[in-house]
């Protein structure tokens, strides 16, 4: 992925995309954050810290599964924009 200034993004600014992205989601699907951890069945300080792209050991596949089923999100795409590829879905 590359930045307007043709130089690739850092792990950091797609952290920090991913994490918008994550929150929109939430927030499409009406939750709290609040809600959405126990829903999710994870600790809400962990949502929070990929919210904020601050994850610092990335997304296990156990999180990924339970985000994607409680924000009922294609895993494909979580893991793409995790990952940082560029997509045309919303």
């Amino acid at each position: 992925m590359m930045r307007r200034d043709n130089q690739p993004k850092t792990d950091h600014e797609i952290d920090i995309e991913f994490g918008q992205w994550l929150r929109d989601r939430r927030t499409r699907s009406g939750l709290t954050l609040e809600q959405a951890a126990e829903r999710s069945k994870m600790p809400v300080e962990r949502l929070k810290s990929l919210e904020l792209g601050y994850a610092q050991r990335g997304v296990t596949q156990q999180e990924s599964e339970k985000i994607c089923a409680t924000f009922k999100i294609n895993l494909q795409e979580f893991l793409d924009r995790a990952a940082g590829k560029e997509l045309n879905h919303s």
